[in-house]
């Protein structure tokens, strides 16, 4: 099911829960390996090809890396999902095109782990006055597991919290007024799940 609301789209059904489940089980045979390099900003590593990762380090306390060489098995379907669920955005607000008339780019597929406690907890937009993220226009996530009562994307102004449900898309407007933040996961389990952000093509 498909809806926008306060110019927030989400589509429950984007990725299959199979599939979210094998990136998810995907993760967890090699996160070990790489346990004492997830917050070493931009480290290469010597490793075989189909775990060649680039890091991020982060001032949120969960861990998060960028899958910019992931397996094509799983990084050509989520750029699929996301080619869809933008082109949906743009034809419900044909006036983007006014924005960004050279089309939008996403260059990153950002992988989080949030186990208990951890998480981005305080209110933030995606868009500030200095590069790159001045060419932010919309924020994009999809969750890989299911919370019940916890986890959840809330957005301070629009009194509204968006549970994860394994293969949700959502995708929303990167500046003030959609300031938001990730609530806490508080019980013994793990949240994944995978954001970027389509910025203006003309971006460097």
């Amino acid at each position: 099911m498909n809806k926008f609301e306060n110019f927030v789209y989400t589509n429950d059904e984007a990725v299959s829960e199979e599939k979210c489940k094998e990136i998810v089980d995907y993760t967890h045979n090699w996160k070990d390996i790489f346990k004492d390099h997830l917050f070493r900003p931009f480290q290469r590593m010597n490793v075989p090809p189909e775990l060649s990762y680039r890091f991020e380090a982060s001032r949120s306390s969960d861990s998060n890396f960028l899958l910019l060489e992931m397996n094509p098995e799983f990084s050509k379907p989520i750029n699929e999902v996301l080619d869809k669920g933008l082109e949906e955005y743009v034809t419900k607000y044909p006036a983007m095109a006014l924005i960004t008339p050279n089309g939008f780019h996403s260059q990153c597929i950002k992988y989080h782990i949030v186990k208990q406690g951890e998480g981005y907890h305080i209110w933030h937009s995606e868009w500030s006055t200095t590069k790159p993220t001045d060419q932010r226009i919309l924020v994009w996530h999809i969750a890989l597991t299911s919370h019940e009562n916890e986890g959840e994307l809330e957005f301070l102004y629009h009194d509204n919290r968006i549970p994860p449900k394994a293969g949700r898309l959502i995708i929303w407007p990167a500046f003030f007024p959609w300031v938001h933040r990730g609530n806490a996961i508080r019980t013994n389990t793990e949240k994944h799940y995978l954001t970027g952000w389509f910025s203006c093509m003309d971006g460097k």
